[in-house]
């Protein structure tokens, strides 16, 4: 009886540890570095669309950034505008005309870190006849 008292609830314990784990979205986090003043690459996709999850700081906490997209074939810049702290924004895809594009941004008078993760998707698919 003492075992039995004891077993349930660990194995209560231990299934919804592999459960949550389960259930879990395993991202790749990329972090990007812009000096100050500076602009840099933070994100780039071909064919994909989705969406970005940023998290944007400098030395003294949650700090704010200018982005754009810049978008191909059609060299057209897509402004995000400012965005502080944590955020998500929207990969441009065949709405925008968009077969690749890439995410500017530009820091302020502090350096920054920005970490991001991807939500990504394939837009179109290539069909071969054999």
């Amino acid at each position: 009886m003492l075992c039995a008292g004891f077993l349930r609830p660990a194995l209560g314990i231990f299934g919804l540890f592999f459960a949550s784990v389960a259930v879990a979205d395993a991202r790749d986090i990329r972090i990007v570095d812009i000096a100050a003043g500076d602009t840099a690459d933070i994100h780039f996709q071909f064919n994909l669309g989705g969406r970005l999850f940023l998290n944007v700081a400098d030395r003294n906490g949650p700090a704010c950034v200018t982005l754009w997209w810049i978008i191909w074939p059609t060299s057209e810049i897509h402004d995000v505008g400012r965005k502080c702290g944590q955020f998500e924004v929207q990969i441009p895809s065949i709405f925008y005309q968009s077969l690749w594009s890439k995410l500017r941004g530009r820091a302020g008078a502090e350096p920054l870190k920005i970490g991001y993760s991807a939500e990504e998707h394939v837009v179109g698919t290539i069909k071969f006849d054999f």
